[in-house]
């Protein structure tokens, strides 16, 4: 972000991780993909509809700087893999 003369791509791992988890028959049927935040709902969204896999969302609110407090979970998880 400013730092490079170059053109840069941005990487993303969402193939890799359903490819491993997919080969490891690590893929369980009651697996839900969390995004932490609101601002990684896209990625996780993303990669919950490649794992064929639930999606939740944490909503969380900053009362100051890194201080986070969870105020509520969008989402099933009770009893379920994440993965965050």
């Amino acid at each position: 972000q400013g730092f490079f003369n170059i053109p840069v791509d941005h990487m993303f791992a969402n193939v890799l991780f359903a490819k491993y988890f997919e080969e490891t028959g690590e893929m369980a049927d009651d697996l839900v993909i969390v995004s932490p935040d609101a601002g990684g709902i896209v990625r996780a969204r993303a990669l919950a509809k490649k794992m064929n896999a639930a999606l939740a969302i944490i909503d969380k609110r900053r009362s100051q700087a890194n201080v986070a407090h969870v105020m509520h979970v969008i989402g099933e998880v009770e009893g379920r893999d994440c993965i965050i």
